[in-house]
C-alpha cells in the first residue's frame, strides 16, 4: 500500500511498517490565483460546463452500452449542478 502526504509518497507493507519515503511524482503547484476565492460568475460558468459534459458521457455512456462512462457522466451533472447553486449562494452573500 502506498499513500502520498504532503508531497512525499510513503510506501506501507502489510506489517504497518514503512519501507520508503521519498518525494511524491505528483507536485502540487499552487497557482497566484488559487488562493482568492472564485466569482459566483466563474463558479456558475465552470458548473454549467461540467454538466453540459456529464450529459455527453451520459449519452455517449448510452449509446455504446457503456454503463460505466453513463455512471460517470451522471457524477459529472451532479458535480455541475452543485458548482451552480455553489455559485448562486455566493451571489446571495455577495462574494
Amino acid at each position: 500500500m502506498s499513500i502520498s502526504v504532503y508531497g512525499i509518497f510513503v510506501r506501507q507493507w502489510k506489517s504497518g511498517t514503512i519501507s520508503a519515503i521519498e518525494p511524491s511524482r505528483h507536485k502540487r503547484r499552487i497557482k497566484p490565483n488559487q488562493t482568492k476565492m472564485k466569482s459566483s460568475n466563474q463558479d456558475k460558468a465552470e458548473g454549467s460546463a461540467k454538466d453540459l459534459k456529464g450529459k455527453v458521457k451520459e449519452s455517449v455512456g448510452k449509446a455504446t452500452g457503456d454503463k460505466s462512462l453513463q455512471a460517470r457522466g451522471n457524477a459529472d451533472q451532479a458535480a455541475g449542478k452543485i458548482q451552480k447553486k455553489t455559485g448562486d449562494v455566493k451571489k446571495v452573500f455577495g462574494k
